[in-house]
């Protein structure tokens, strides 16, 4: 098992999550609390982005965390957004539709 390391980082935007290895049923907790602790501590009006870059993996479980986060963030004038998918998570979010959703170029486009 991989296993899914996430740093947490800032940028002037605001809050930044790096995951690195795969996000699953068994590491999506992790990610979980990440993003409730990223999406209640960011300014209104400021993203919470998640990095993807160096992801191998990510299941429904994983992309249904990204969602909730999304959901939450809406409540709290704040966005989710992924940043760098690798391929494997930008199929993921174009096979499921969800790309418009948390890629920041699909949000800017409508």
């Amino acid at each position: 098992m991989a296993g899914l390391t996430v740093t947490r980082g800032s940028m002037p935007q605001g809050p930044v999550l790096f995951l690195d290895g795969e996000v699953d049923l068994y590491s999506v907790p992790e990610l979980t609390e990440a993003l409730t602790d990223a999406v209640d501590t960011c300014p209104p009006g400021a993203p919470v982005t998640v990095d993807m870059a160096r992801v191998e993996f990510c299941d429904s479980s994983g992309l249904n965390a990204l969602l909730k986060a999304r959901t939450r963030a809406t409540g709290r004038s704040v966005a989710v957004q992924v940043a760098r998918p690798s391929p494997q998570v930008a199929r993921l979010l174009s096979v499921t539709a969800t790309a418009e959703l948390l890629l920041p170029a699909a949000r800017d486009a409508d």
